[in-house]
């Protein structure tokens, strides 16, 4: 399951906050073949990479998994606990 939190808007060059943001099933990434270390195959999740991503443990409304943020935006990987 994935929840993007926030995302990276250029009209406003910066972070804007997702405030309907809600778990989705995890599916494959239109950007997979381009970017594979960025997304790992996951639509919704974008790494930056060279220590700019930033990870904590998630565990909450039942699910587990890792919370991300970075200088494009913020989600959760999870999968039901």
């Amino acid at each position: 399951m994935v929840k993007n939190k926030s995302s990276f808007d250029g009209m406003t060059d910066c972070l804007e906050h997702n405030a309907n943001a809600e778990f989705r099933p995890a599916r494959p990434s239109d950007w997979s073949i381009k970017f594979p270390k960025n997304t790992l195959g996951i639509q919704g999740i974008y790494l930056v990479g060279s220590s700019r991503d930033y990870f904590s443990p998630f565990n909450e409304y039942g699910m587990k998994g890792i919370s991300v943020y970075n200088c494009c935006g913020s989600f959760v990987v999870a999968i039901p606990a």
